[in-house]
């Protein structure tokens, strides 16, 4: 039991990825005018090409370089640009780039902080940072600042090359690759060391293509009492493009879509991977056939019944609107409000806390509505009252019953009479 254990220990660590934040290194952090720079990137990057990355001088673009480059070679990219004849701040910045970054799809710019600055070091221009190549290849040194002996060896197979340069100066030299194997090496040029790449001949390369999934691997802690979906991305890193990409996998989850029909070279696509209510841990792969290739995904989780437990360390780019609300809160009715925070689930707005029932109260918003009507009619009936009563017809035995009244009362003598006596 213990030798078993002690398996598949050692199993998950080989396949857990060490997770990182994408990383801009450059071989130096001060450099003089002119002076070549070397960076190496890395990151699970959807993509990233020359344009992407800028030199800035303070917080303004500088002029692109006469000379840059960007490759990418075992999942790691290298860029060199030489540095303008110019002192001060500067920048390395990769802008707009998506990546993926603990499961989680991000886009954002990388910076990288760096100073030119004059000095009486001894320095190069070199026209390469890097060298990617199927043949025998050639580079140019110039001495800056003074002259310089230069000695510049090829490791992996010993050849060397030593001769002096007068300052503004500058010399070009031939490697052989012969028998040299396709992988890594170095070119030592006093105290810089270029990377060296030697590839396959062109012709082979042109007939290949090649799928990567990112992230290269799935692992974690995962509840045994709900469903997973999980995005992840297939992409073409190779020189073809890629037809009739079958998808499958050997631990019992359900893939979307399971054949593609085409990648071009440097593009890339998106796949779903279900995993439902597991019952027992899951180690297994993602598997992509094509070509008579097959590239795979190891997939390595334990249960928990505990949703605090739940890490998935790295699965792809799975948002919480892909996981289940039975897993992270509960999901209110239209009559509920939630006293904590609302977050997206399979199921729709999910309530990281309680649902409370809404308290019962009377409104009496209603009955102030209706004495407001009732005031408002009393108000104009008695406004139409007065208005009819002022517009009423005399009738002519009121009007003789009025001029009677005023001629008695002028004619007693025990009133004053004031006027005229024609009129009464």
């Amino acid at each position: 039991m213990k030798k078993e254990l002690l398996s598949l220990s050692l199993i998950l660590f080989l396949i857990i990825p060490i997770i990182s934040a994408p990383e801009i290194i450059l071989s130096k952090e001060s450099y003089q005018p002119r002076e070549t720079l070397q960076a190496e990137i890395t990151g699970n990057f959807l993509s990233l090409k020359s344009e992407n990355i800028l030199i800035y001088q303070g917080d303004k673009v500088h002029s692109d370089p006469v000379i840059k480059d960007l490759t990418k070679q075992d999942n790691r990219y290298y860029f060199y640009a030489i540095l303008p004849n110019l002192e001060s701040n500067f920048s390395l910045r990769i802008q707009n780039i998506q990546y993926i970054e603990s499961g989680k799809l991000k886009t954002d710019d990388l910076i990288k902080n760096f100073t030119i600055i004059l000095s009486n070091e001894s320095v190069l221009a070199i026209d390469k940072g890097f060298i990617v190549t199927n043949k025998d290849f050639s580079i140019t040194i110039k001495a800056l600042n003074k002259n310089q002996d230069i000695s510049a060896v090829l490791e992996e197979s010993g050849e060397s090359k030593n001769f002096s340069l007068i300052e503004e100066t500058e010399k070009n030299i031939v490697f052989s690759i012969l028998n040299l194997v396709s992988r890594k090496s170095f070119l030592n040029i006093n105290n810089y060391k270029i990377p060296v790449f030697v590839t396959k001949k062109q012709s082979e390369i042109e007939t290949e293509g090649n799928l990567e999934f990112v992230p290269s691997s799935l692992t974690g802690t995962i509840s045994s009492e709900q469903d997973y979906i999980f995005k992840i991305i297939i992409e073409n890193s190779g020189n073809k493009t890629i037809s009739n990409i079958k998808l499958s996998n050997n631990f019992n989850a359900e893939i979307s879509p399971n054949t593609i029909d085409s990648i071009s070279s440097g593009n890339n696509s998106y796949i779903e991977l279900k995993i439902k209510k597991p019952k027992e841990k899951i180690i297994g792969d993602i598997i992509a056939e094509y070509n008579n290739k097959t590239t795979r995904a190891p997939v390595a989780f334990d249960l928990t019944i505990n949703n605090s437990n739940v890490n998935i360390i790295d699965a792809g780019i799975i948002e919480e609107e892909t996981l289940s609300c039975t897993s992270i809160g509960v999901i209110c009715t239209s009559t509920q409000t939630c006293n904590g925070e609302i977050t997206s689930s399979l199921e729709g707005a999910c309530c990281k806390g309680q649902c409370i029932e809404p308290v019962a109260s009377t409104n009496y918003k209603w009955l102030y509505g209706l004495i407001l009507i009732v005031l408002l009619i009393i108000i104009i009936v008695w406004f139409v009252m007065k208005i009819k009563k002022k517009k009423r017809i005399e009738t002519s035995e009121s009007i003789l019953n009025q001029r009677n009244s005023r001629y008695s009362r002028r004619m007693n003598p025990s009133e004053e009479v004031n006027g005229k006596l024609d009129k009464i």
